[in-house]
């Protein structure tokens, strides 16, 4: 307890060295917001939209994906993520705000620790999930990469790109990248056993801020699943505003 507080009291003052006293009391002031916010976390009410057997509901770090009584999604599910200074920033670190407008769902997140919220929207459309990512920047900030997608069920063991059936292994419990396609080119995610009732899913870039890939990754053994990502590359320098980053798809298909 006493290292964790000099730890913080260490933090506060070079904040206050390299900020001045107003960006240092908006820091401690969002970070008491997060702080409070986390322990509400397993007390929030479930939100959700639904059309025929397919559910988008909230969870206590993020947003789920449900087909029938399978969930397709493990861990947080949908996330973003985003690297700043070579460090990676995820939407689980993030305050959650969640409401249903109409037939859309809406996700509202802020990082205490950087100058940044995202919203996403959620709609569902016949047999699909639509997911719009909007990044909404209050101070000038350099961002390395951008991400954002699903943690899905590791039963998933097969993609099929271009017609072509490729293996997923799960061997190590590690992350490990396994494919970057380079174009908008929709993939299928499926699982070889047909007996197991879950569907394939269409993994789709619809737009982008700036030209993007999509990377399908093991994670480790705490998450345990399968990353589907879109994914920007490259240094940005971002001002104040709002920025369409991604519009995608993820479409259920029956076997």
């Amino acid at each position: 307890m006493i290292k964790r507080v000099k730890i913080i009291l260490k933090k506060i003052t070079s904040f206050l060295r390299e900020k001045g006293i107003i960006i240092t009391f908006i820091k401690i002031f969002d970070y008491l917001i997060f702080k409070k916010a986390e322990k509400k976390k397993k007390k929030v009410v479930p939100i959700l939209i639904f059309k025929d057997d397919i559910t988008v509901v909230t969870n206590s770090n993020g947003i789920d994906l449900i087909v029938g009584k399978n969930f397709i999604t493990n861990n947080c599910g949908f996330h973003s993520a985003v690297k700043n200074l070579e460090k990676w920033h995820d939407s689980t670190q993030a305050e959650f705000r969640f409401k249903r407008e109409g037939d859309s769902l809406i996700v509202k997140e802020r990082w205490w620790n950087l100058p940044l919220k995202c919203n996403w929207v959620f709609t569902l459309k016949k047999r699909s999930v639509i997911w719009k990512v909007t990044l909404i920047v209050e101070n000038h900030i350099v961002i390395e990469e951008i991400k954002s997608g699903l943690i899905i069920n590791n039963i998933y063991d097969s993609l099929i790109l271009d017609k072509k059936r490729l293996d997923l292994p799960w061997d190590n419990f590690q992350w490990q990248e396994m494919f970057k396609i380079k174009r908008k080119t929709p993939l299928t995610i499926s699982i070889k056993d047909s007996l197991l009732n879950f569907p394939d899913l269409k993994f789709k870039i619809i737009d982008s801020l700036y030209l993007s890939k999509t990377i399908v990754q093991n994670t480790d053994d705490h998450l345990n699943g399968r990353l589907l990502q879109a994914i920007m590359e490259g240094e940005v320098e971002y001002r104040p505003g709002e920025y369409r980053l991604f519009e995608l798809e993820i479409s259920i298909i029956k076997k």
